[in-house]
């Protein structure tokens, strides 16, 4: 049997990471979270679908509250999530959205049936990266079959920038470090611009895959040779941080081709609130048989 590329857990353990990343979510900004500038994007890019018949995969009440300001003229969206921690921590962060005012299902993306022949939009942020390689052409297909003829999904990726792998991490760590001590007023970004770096730095390129116990091992042991405090703390903080499982790692020429299989890019956008580079959003457009 082939290796799985990519993310690889059971569902006890995919249970046991959401649930942790519940707890963790009210703490932490962009790139993890999606930014105003984002959403901005979101709204203009769905807008020639809003509002219709709309999916979110996941339970991101930044989303769910874009899709609230047309509550009014909309059907109630539906929300899929596997885990209901993730969705009662995240409507506890949502700003419009309701559950009174949303249709919830409570299971797998590639598996819901949610009683919707079809869907003028399917809206997701940064789910390709939280599924196995192969589970993504499942997940693709499954988004393509739900979708109406002209519909449209819309989502933000990360991809990975295969540039950096040859980088060294301590000298990634040391360049943050050098940026702390010249503006230390938002730390909360820098420490989540570190981060995304080192996940590129420490990738497992033939799994596909992240490497979380490399860059602990690598913030530990640079916390631990650090003389000035502030740095300590930075770092230590910065572990806490650390995204909750070893999700699939891909650089832009590794996701595309496979979702171009069914989809075409409709268009494409960037924020520019936050070092969004490798984070764009991008509308996809199903293809037509003879397309």
């Amino acid at each position: 049997m082939p290796p799985t590329l990519g993310f690889d857990a059971s569902p006890a353990e995919l249970k046991s990471i959401w649930e942790a990343n519940a707890a963790k979510w009210p703490d932490i900004g962009p790139p993890w979270r999606p930014s105003p500038e984002d959403v901005t994007l979101y709204r203009r890019l769905s807008a020639s679908k809003l509002p219709g018949r709309t999916l979110i995969l996941g339970a991101t009440p930044e989303l769910r509250d874009l899709l609230a300001e047309h509550a009014a003229t909309m059907p109630h969206p539906v929300v899929v999530d596997c885990s209901p921690a993730m969705l009662i921590a995240m409507t506890s962060l949502a700003k419009m959205a309701h559950p009174d005012r949303e249709r919830w299902h409570i299971a797998d993306w590639c598996d819901d049936e949610s009683g919707c022949e079809s869907y003028d939009l399917v809206l997701a942020d940064m789910v390709w990266w939280t599924v196995s390689v192969a589970k993504q052409v499942a997940l693709r297909d499954r988004i393509a079959t739900l979708l109406a003829p002209d519909g449209l999904f819309v989502s933000r990726f990360r991809f990975r920038d295969p540039k950096r792998v040859d980088e060294d991490p301590q000298a990634v760590i040391a360049s943050y470090l050098r940026r702390l001590d010249g503006d230390c007023t938002n730390e909360q970004s820098l420490r989540d611009a570190m981060l995304s770096h080192l996940y590129d730095v420490t990738v497992d390129v033939a799994g596909q895959r992240m490497n979380r116990e490399r860059i602990l091992a690598l913030i530990a042991s640079r916390s631990q040779s650090e003389r000035r405090a502030e740095h300590r703390r930075f770092l230590d903080v910065t572990r806490t941080r650390l995204i909750g499982a070893n999700w699939t790692s891909q650089t832009r020429n590794e996701v595309l081709p496979a979702l171009l299989e069914r989809f075409s890019v409709a268009a494409e956008a960037t924020a520019s609130d936050y070092d969004a580079g490798q984070y764009p959003v991008i509308a996809l457009r199903k293809r037509t048989a003879l397309a």
